[in-house]
């Protein structure tokens, strides 16, 4: 293993170099940036508990949102019945006001 190590240390070496200039190329631009990276990798494992915490809370809204939909398809045949029921209801006092209408005019 040792000698596999070793014969990938030029490339490695030659890897950290082009970092360390892409590196100091930047410096001069932005020096808060550098400033934030230990920030930024501290709160690295939190922000991975994080995402973690919120795609098990998107599976959640899903897993209600499907049911909500279920919910909603048997509620929506009972929902029709009732309008077909009402509209019959209508129609029943419909007739019975133009009835009671035809009693008075009878009756005058």
């Amino acid at each position: 293993h040792k000698s596999l190590i070793l014969s990938h240390q030029p490339v490695i070496l030659s890897h950290k170099s082009i970092v360390l200039s892409h590196l100091s190329e930047l410096l001069p631009y932005k020096p808060e940036l550098f400033a934030n990276i230990p920030e930024l990798l501290a709160n690295e494992p939190q922000l991975f508990t994080h995402k973690s915490e919120l795609l098990a809370h998107q599976s959640l809204v899903l897993s209600h949102l499907a049911l909500v939909l279920a919910h909603q398809s048997l509620i929506l045949p009972d929902i029709t019945e009732l309008l077909s029921h009402l509209a019959v209801l209508l129609s029943l006092l419909t007739q019975v006001f133009s009835d009671i209408s035809q009693v008075f005019t009878n009756l005058s």
